[in-house]
């Protein structure tokens, strides 16, 4: 007869066996304690970011108002700047172009025509002493016109109308009276006008 003798060999203790058993309460609070010790920690590191990053994001915040106060008055100041600079040009377009006594003539002659009178005669001068500027001069007129005073009138309407920079400086009227008889008036008048750069 065999009798077959089983070795029993001792078996290896893992680290957890061990341990000593603990109750389960003392388990629950063992697993809290480990957690607490992981949680406590991460919760104030970033309790702490997010006071730093709110700290930072109001420090970003003034840097961006302080930067856009310079870009604002900057945007500003060049609208200014172009408001002035088309102002500007309407301005010199309205003034008659470099030394511009023929094309006046002209057209002092065209509206004269067109209200029904007659120059006999323009004498012209330019007036070194009302220049203003080293772009803009005077020139100074003196007109002898045959008609109406009341087509006089608008004759000087228009004028002013077409050269919106002329000022009126003398004007004499006589009045003749009797059938088919003119009207006879001197006006002199000064007309500023731009002078291109040379």
């Amino acid at each position: 007869m065999t009798i077959n003798t089983k070795e029993t060999r001792p078996e290896k203790k893992t680290f957890i066996s061990k341990l000593p058993r603990l109750s389960k309460v003392s388990q629950i609070l063992l697993i809290s304690g480990i957690c607490a010790v992981f949680l406590i920690p991460s919760i104030l590191i970033k309790n702490q970011q997010q006071s730093k990053q709110a700290m930072l994001q109001q420090e970003l915040t003034n840097l961006e108002n302080i930067l856009s106060v310079p870009l604002t008055e900057k945007e500003r100041l060049q609208a200014e700047i172009n408001k002035v600079e088309a102002e500007r040009e309407i301005a010199i377009e309205r003034f008659p172009k470099a030394d511009p006594g023929i094309a006046i003539v002209q057209g002092l002659y065209e509206l004269a025509d067109k209200n029904d009178l007659v120059i006999s005669r323009i004498d012209t001068l330019r007036n070194e002493d009302k220049n203003t500027s080293d772009q803009f001069a005077v020139l100074s007129f003196r007109i002898y016109v045959t008609g109406q005073i009341s087509k006089v009138q608008n004759f000087l309407l228009n004028v002013n109308e077409r050269y919106q920079t002329s000022v009126m400086t003398k004007a004499l009227f006589i009045i003749l009276e009797g059938t088919g008889s003119e009207d006879i008036s001197t006006l002199d008048f000064d007309i500023y006008h731009f002078t291109e750069a040379e």
